[in-house]
């Protein structure tokens, strides 16, 4: 697994001080997603021989993250503001111990 590093950074903002912590995110690290049905639909649509979207017993799947932006990143500004989401807006990514 590639290695991870963060990075603290300050940003300064009518001067106040504000610390964030920035990581760095290879495109080929897994991250966990939740389709929503729609995102089910554009999976198999994506695979056309249509593959089904394995997830697990929390309902989320498993994939890189080029995948994500592959499959999903067309369609999530196409339906965001139709509350048509391929996914939930919140994704874990898998990290070295």
């Amino acid at each position: 697994m590639p290695q991870q590093s963060t990075v603290s950074c300050e940003k300064r903002a009518l001067g106040e001080e504000n610390v964030c912590n920035l990581q760095t995110v290879n495109l080929n690290d897994m991250v966990k997603i939740k389709p929503t049905p729609l995102g089910k639909a554009l999976f198999a649509q994506y695979y056309l021989g249509g593959l089904e979207l394995e997830c697990d017993k929390e309902g989320y799947a498993t994939m890189q993250l080029w995948q994500v932006l592959r499959i999903f990143g067309p369609e999530i500004e196409m339906h965001f503001y139709g509350n048509k989401l391929p996914m939930a807006l919140t994704m874990f990514i898998e990290t070295a111990a």
